[in-house]
């Protein structure tokens, strides 16, 4: 076996994504920002029912508001994904992830549905 296979290579591309595009998110004017936030494709339902931005879901997954949140979810990221991804292998931790993505985005859908309110989310 080589040496490779056993690093959490997902888990650590993963962190990486999420970190350059909070980097781009603060050049482009600071990722604490909502209009930015939703120019970078954070998820709003009205976006979502009126422009039919579907892709919303998936791209608010990348998002985050600030250095805290970046940091409390990629050190929890960091803590669990190589043990993840180690058990389920690479390929299975990766659709762990989106899926797990995708259904906090449409759990967010519903429960701005349900209440009737609605906000910028994303992380």
């Amino acid at each position: 076996m080589k040496q490779t296979e056993n690093l959490p290579v997902v888990t650590f591309s993963l962190i990486g994504i999420n970190v350059i595009i909070f980097l781009l998110e603060t050049v482009a004017g600071g990722s604490e920002q909502i209009s930015i936030a939703v120019r970078f494709g954070a998820l709003y339902l009205p976006l979502l029912t009126e422009n039919g931005e579907w892709w919303r879901i998936f791209t608010s997954m990348f998002l985050h508001f600030g250095i805290y949140h970046l940091g409390s979810n990629m050190l929890a990221l960091y803590a669990l994904g190589p043990n993840v991804e180690f058990v389920y292998n690479k390929s299975r931790f990766l659709i762990i992830y989106f899926f797990s993505g995708i259904c906090g985005g449409l759990l967010t859908i519903c429960s701005e549905i349900s209440s009737g309110q609605y906000s910028v989310s994303a992380g």
